[in-house]
């Protein structure tokens, strides 16, 4: 999973059912791989956004960029990131699915700008790499099963 990120993909996605890991599977990687980039780690929460046009903003926001007048939140990051090294952690992107647009744009621009995204389903943008996380499974316990027996 990790030499995904030495050069081979700029946007990787890591789908599978809720609770399944992805998160934190993603801050693993995210931390791991900081270093591997000369502006870090940048983890955006996403789950309290609906609207897929309020992504860019909350990119903005969790950023902390001030949006001057006249400029788009695009046009925003698109300066932030055009000449940074940078992993951009999005997470939970299920409910803006429709925002997928907005991270390959994101990609054109800034080609030292690498993605990481948590969904349960694909962005289906050119060239994503999808990552399925299967739940872990439960060990098969029978009712004489004790905690120490595990």
């Amino acid at each position: 999973m990790l030499r995904i990120f030495k050069g081979e993909a700029a946007l990787v996605t890591l789908t599978g059912p809720g609770g399944s890991g992805k998160t934190r599977l993603a801050l693993e990687i995210a931390e791991r791989l900081a270093d591997a980039f000369d502006d870090g780690a940048h983890l955006v929460e996403l789950a309290s956004v609906t609207d897929p046009d309020r992504v860019a903003s909350a990119i903005v926001a969790s950023l902390r960029l001030q949006e001057p007048p006249g400029r788009t939140p695009l046009d925003l990051l698109t300066g932030h990131f055009r000449e940074r090294r940078t992993l951009l952690v999005l997470d939970n992107f299920e409910q803006v699915i429709a925002a997928a647009p907005l991270v390959a744009s994101l990609l054109r621009a800034c080609p030292t700008l690498t993605v990481l995204v948590t969904s349960r389903a694909p962005l289906q943008v050119a060239g994503e790499r999808e990552f399925p996380v299967a739940p872990l499974a439960l060990p098969s316990l029978t009712p004489a099963t004790t905690l120490a027996q595990i």
